[in-house]
């Protein structure tokens, strides 16, 4: 008779869905009868049924069966089910709550706690997308940044303020390039000068004029060095310059690059002249 029992109630549960959709009679009306009956069990069964087999139920019933069906649970004491639920509805409807005239406050306070750890849940999800984002970017900044510091890098040692021109350090760059081409080309043209003038001096047989042989090629042996070394200057500045900056220049749109992020040794040499 107990089995006969059973098996008539499973039917007539699985036969729920095709009821209403004939009588048309609100689920939420019947839930509310059941639960004022005391028919949690039944509220679980016939919420698993109708879900199982309707997958065109309205946002408006799934939030009333997902409500009961929480409440239920709770009444049974099946927690994790009474959990699961209302996670659910929270998903359906962020902004659900629960009046405490209607329920027990045990399973408002319940509710809440899920909703609280719902919100924090969901809080720190999109901090964490923010982060993954912004590190993303990051990285990918850094990546562009990386390939330009080397690019610049190598550039100026081929020629002085050409890497100053890579990161947009216009005015800077033009006045090293200038600077290291007028050294460059008097220190070629005083070494060549004074070849000429050394030669002059030593094939020079006129007693009379071999002083003013060897004055001629002083003058110009000293210049000569002096290009020299205003050429090695520039050069080492420049080097230093691009190799030891902290941040590329704040008066473009390249972003910020540490030297210190590819600096294993954290190693800073600052050398600076007033332009």
């Amino acid at each position: 008779m107990k089995k006969l029992f059973f098996s008539i109630l499973f039917l007539f549960l699985n036969s729920y869905p095709m009821i209403f959709s004939q009588t048309q009679e609100p689920i939420g009306k019947f839930l509310k009868s059941q639960f004022e009956n005391f028919q949690y069990e039944e509220i679980i069964s016939f919420s698993d049924s109708i879900l199982k087999s309707n997958s065109k139920i309205s946002r408006d019933d799934s939030i009333q069966i997902f409500y009961y069906r929480s409440i239920a649970a709770f009444h049974i004491w099946d927690i994790a089910l009474s959990e699961e639920s209302f996670k659910t509805l929270l998903q359906l409807d962020k902004d659900f709550k629960l009046d405490s005239t209607e329920v027990s406050p045990k399973i408002v306070s319940f509710f809440n706690q899920i909703r609280k750890k719902e919100i924090e849940s969901q809080v720190h999800s999109e901090q964490n997308q923010n982060f993954k984002s912004l590190n993303n970017s990051l990285n990918e900044d850094l990546r562009k940044n990386f390939t330009l510091y080397r690019e610049a890098i190598w550039k100026n040692l081929i020629f002085p303020g050409w890497g100053n021109l890579v990161m947009k350090e216009r005015s800077k760059g033009y006045l090293i390039l200038s600077s290291f081409s007028i050294s460059l080309i008097s220190s070629v043209y005083f070494y060549l000068d004074t070849n000429s003038k050394e030669e002059a001096y030593l094939n020079e047989v006129n007693v009379d004029k071999i002083l003013e042989r060897y004055k001629s090629y002083n003058t110009s042996y000293k210049i000569r060095n002096i290009s020299l070394i205003t050429l090695g200057l520039i050069y080492i500045y420049s080097q230093f310059d691009i190799i030891s900056r902290n941040t590329i220049s704040e008066n473009n749109s390249i972003p910020n690059l540490s030297f210190r992020f590819f600096n294993p040794y954290q190693i800073q040499i600052n050398l600076h002249l007033p332009f």
